[in-house]
């Protein structure tokens, strides 16, 4: 038979396709005189044109519809044998017979090598990039899920690393030996018109791609890169619900708390060392550290022994080992002040250990002291041991141990402060304070500081003064060293010694300094500290700053900071004489647009003060020159515009009225502070800023009142001058009057109540104005009691006497009057009916006076009778009286 069964399947198709549909209706069934059936199966035995009826078939439109809807791709079995016929979508495979390396794959599973055949091809998952075997090609590396596959930079230089998810590139001038033994062709591309295309092209081709070197990264070979080993599935459930109970800290007592930690911690006996590089467990040790009793520390410090070079290298232990750090420089003065009677050390009343049978903290400490000392130089500039690092010098110094939160603290980086309170990690009593050290860690101290100086030279001294890493880290080395090296051999590796004459090298390095962001910091840093001496700070001054003090003012990221730190450094002639060139063009060196050179004016305040209100009144000028250049400050008028706070506090563009609640920004806090100087500094700008205030609209003014830094500003300026003069008053309230039926919404908000507690104060001498806010008061008292900034409010304003007992209110009133003008009580002008009070206040103390003294003669009197005195005594004349 020369058909295949493919043909007969088709035919078949075919012949359904033709057959009649049966009729819903019932009928007797009869067979067709004419039967399709009989003629094709006759045809098929008996003659030999069924082929070309098959091929007619097939061209048939409804097979080739039906043979489209099945979707069923073949290949011709005689061109390809090797092919199979697949199924709807399913990926090409190759005949087991034919290609034996290849296996059956899944729907849309990659096409994978067999093991046995392709040994350095491995088995994928699913959608899986393809990976090679690290033994087979070494210079291929292995990649995460859906990473593109890279080259090693050392195997395959013209092969570079790139972001997740982003092609594979290499450079054209590079790839060229790449491209030609792999056979891979290049695709075509479309000439680029315009000149802006060709640069672009120029820029490609000249880019190097290659991976850029992190410095902190960048590790040397020396760093011990311990594996402690992974924490189990399980045991990680645990320790995070541990650590979450003890963040929530909902125990009813201490002893329950306590109870918890000692669980958790014979749980973690004997894992310390993997929960601590754990980035979830490490946060429970950090707390488990903070609330650890002194046994506990003592264990959890030695199960750590020999271990401390790895956990400081660590990203996650290296915070653990600071917290540990300061608990144990706690313990070691708890051990200090104890007395040689004490043996046995007691906690809550419980002996818990005997000193004499275990190792003390401090022998712990020096243990682990020494155990740094090989990779000090190492630790300098690295991203986190660089922390413990610091941290280690000041516990060796007896110098106080800062706050991990505070944003000036010298213990932490930016980013860990943010992290420890967004996790909600507080510090306990053992921070911010200093601690009792024994004499033998200044030994450590000072060998420490040898260390580090021996194999450096001043090259490297300087590359570490402006490493972003290690300067902070020499800025502390350089404050200290005064204590235990009286030469002072790191500062000379960094600067020259005393001298008259200029050094090349010196001054390219301190200009670099007084122009470079690190630069500037680590040498105003060294300039405020008080390590280096005083002779120091003036030579370097006078060689290489002096005579260009307005120019490096002018740097308002670098060289104005030193600038600010010489003015409280060096001797008052030298702080005169900086004055002197900077005063005269403070208007120009501030800059109201950029925001820059506020601190400078408020450092020349400082310093003006410091020294006896130096070209004062020269200062006032340029300030008001530059912030309300059409304020007559002199005699200043009502009509008085917003200019002022406007270019001082920039309101326009601020948070102030957002109602999304967006916190006030760090540039707004600080011209809100420099605005409170000044009001300090002379009354003038407090007239100025009342202005101000009443020429603001009343729902902007009040929207100050609610803001969270504008607030203080508008609380600052609610002051009063004894002096003041009756126009002063009369302008006192006009700006009392903006609060008019506003008091009782700023007494129910956390900013405005403040405002109007200063309204008692700010109301002196005005009591009208005073009745009449306390009436404001009255008249919603249920709003202002519920609210629980009003309660406090209602208390300092003494509601209470304003409602019920007025006589005493006022009398309140009147006494703070009294202090009000203090001595100066006595000359002024009394009315009559004072003087007639005090007239009957004199009377009255003088009928007192003398019915005391008749009632003392009565009783006197009465005593003489009863005691028989009362007999008239003869007296005796002459010289001899007896």
């Amino acid at each position: 038979m020369k058909l295949s069964i493919a043909v007969l399947t088709t035919v078949a198709a075919a012949l359904v396709a033709s057959a009649p549909v049966a009729s819903n209706e019932t009928a007797a069934p009869s067979l067709p005189v004419d039967n399709p059936l009989e003629r094709v199966v006759e045809a098929f035995f008996n003659g030999p044109s069924i082929d070309s009826e098959v091929e007619n078939k097939v061209e048939d439109k409804s097979v080739a519809e039906a043979k489209e809807a099945a979707g069923a791709q073949k290949r011709d079995a005689e061109a390809k044998p090797h092919w199979t016929t697949y199924g709807y979508y399913e990926p090409q495979k190759r005949d087991a017979e034919a290609k034996p390396h290849w296996t059956t794959y899944g729907y849309y599973e990659p096409q994978k090598r067999d093991a046995e055949a392709k040994p350095h091809w491995t088995t994928y998952g699913y959608y899986e990039p393809q990976k090679r075997d690290a033994e087979a090609k070494p210079h291929w590396t292995t990649y995460g899920y859906y990473e593109p596959q890279k080259r090693d930079a050392e195997a395959k230089p013209h092969w570079t690393t790139y972001g997740y998810y982003e092609p594979q590139k290499s450079s054209q001038n590079k790839n060229t030996s790449f491209r030609t033994k792999y056979n891979i062709q290049t695709m075509g591309s479309s000439k680029s018109r315009g000149r802006r295309a060709e640069k672009k092209a120029q820029k490609l081709d000249s880019t190097d791609f290659s991976e850029p070197k992190n410095e902190s990264q960048a590790q040397p070979e020396n760093i011990p890169n311990t594996f402690f080993g992974l924490v189990d599935a399980s045991e990680i459930d645990y320790f995070k619900q541990a650590e979450s109970t003890l963040n929530v800290n909902a125990f009813e007592s201490e002893e329950d708390r306590e109870g918890f930690i000692t669980s958790v911690l014979e749980e973690a006996q004997g894992k310390e060392l993997k929960l601590v590089t754990n980035q979830i467990c490490s946060k429970l040790m950090e707390r488990l550290v903070l609330f650890a009793n002194t046994q506990q520390l003592k264990t959890i410090f030695e199960n750590l022994s020999n271990h401390f070079v790895s956990l400081a290298f660590h990203k996650y232990a290296s915070h653990v080992l600071e917290t540990l750090l300061v608990r144990a420089a706690a313990l070691i003065e708890k051990e200090i002040l104890q007395t040689d009677e004490v043996k046995y050390e007691e906690e809550d009343g419980v002996v818990i250990a005997d000193r004499n049978d275990t190792k003390s903290v401090e022998t712990l400490f020096i243990a682990m002291v020494d155990e740094f000392k090989p990779y000090l130089l190492t630790m300098i500039d690295h991203q986190y041991a660089s922390h413990v690092l610091r941290l280690l010098i000041l516990i060796l110094a007896g110098k106080e141990l800062p706050s991990t939160t505070v944003s000036n603290s010298v213990l932490r980086s930016k980013k860990s402060k943010i992290a420890r309170k967004m996790i909600e990690i507080k510090d306990n009593e053992d921070f911010n304070r200093a601690f009792q050290t024994p004499p033998a860690f200044k030994e450590e101290l000072r060998q420490y500081f040898q260390d580090l100086t021996k194999d450096m030279d001043t090259k490297k001294a300087r590359e570490l003064s402006i490493h972003k890493i290690a300067s902070p880290v020499m800025q502390l080395v350089i404050q200290l060293e005064g204590l235990v090296d009286r030469e002072r051999t790191m500062w000379h590796l960094v600067f020259s010694k005393q001298g008259d004459e200029k050094v090349s090298d010196e001054e390219a390095f301190v200009e670099y300094l007084l122009s470079d962001p690190v630069g500037s910091h680590f040498f105003e840093a060294i300039i405020k500290n008080d390590g280096p001496k005083p002779q120091y700070i003036e030579r370097l001054y006078k060689l290489y700053m002096k005579d260009r003090v307005l120019k490096l003012a002018r740097r308002s990221t670098t060289g104005v900071y030193i600038i600010q730190a010489l003015l409280f450094k060096l001797k008052p002639v030298e702080v005169e004489f900086i004055l002197d060139q900077i005063i005269p063009e403070l208007s120009n060196l501030i800059s109201i647009a950029d925001n820059q050179n506020l601190d400078l004016a408020q450092k020349v305040i400082d310093a003006s003060i410091s020294r006896g209100n130096y070209l004062r009144d020269e200062i006032i000028t340029q300030l008001f020159i530059k912030f309300a250049p059409n304020y007559d400050f002199a005699n200043p008028q009502t009509d008085t515009s917003t200019e002022f706070i406007e270019n001082v506090l920039q309101l326009t563009g601020s948070t102030l009225g957002n109602t999304r609640g967006d916190w006030p920004t760090a540039e707004e806090r600080k011209r809100a502070l420099f605005l409170e100087k000044l009001m300090e500094l002379d009354s003038r700008f407090v007239i100025c800023t009342w202005l101000n205030f009443i020429a603001l609209p009343v729902e902007k003014f009040v929207q100050m009142c609610f803001h969270g830094v504008f607030s203080h500003v508008v609380e600052n300026s609610l002051v009063v001058d004894k002096e003041e003069t009756k126009q002063v008053q009369i302008l006192r309230k006009r700006y009392l009057n903006i609060f008019q039926n506003q008091v009782v919404a700023l007494s129910c908000n956390s900013y405005g109540s403040h405002i109007v507690d200063r309204l008692w104060d700010f109301t002196v001498l005005l009591p009208m104005y005073k009745d009449r806010i306390a009436s404001e008061l009255m008249s919603e008292s249920h709003k202002v009691k519920e609210s629980q900034y009003g309660k406090l409010v209602w208390k300092n304003w003494s509601m209470e006497l304003f409602v019920r007992k007025k006589f005493d209110w006022k009398r309140l009133v009147k006494e703070q009057e009294q202090e009000f003008h203090g001595g100066e009580d006595i000359t002024r002008t009394k009315k009559p009916i004072e003087l007639k009070l005090e007239r009957l206040a004199e009377e009255k103390r003088i009928q007192a006076e003398r019915a005391e003294r008749a009632q003392s003669g009565y009783n006197k009197r009465k005593l003489d009778e009863l005691t028989g005195a009362a007999e008239k005594k003869q007296k005796l004349r002459g010289r001899r009286r007896e």
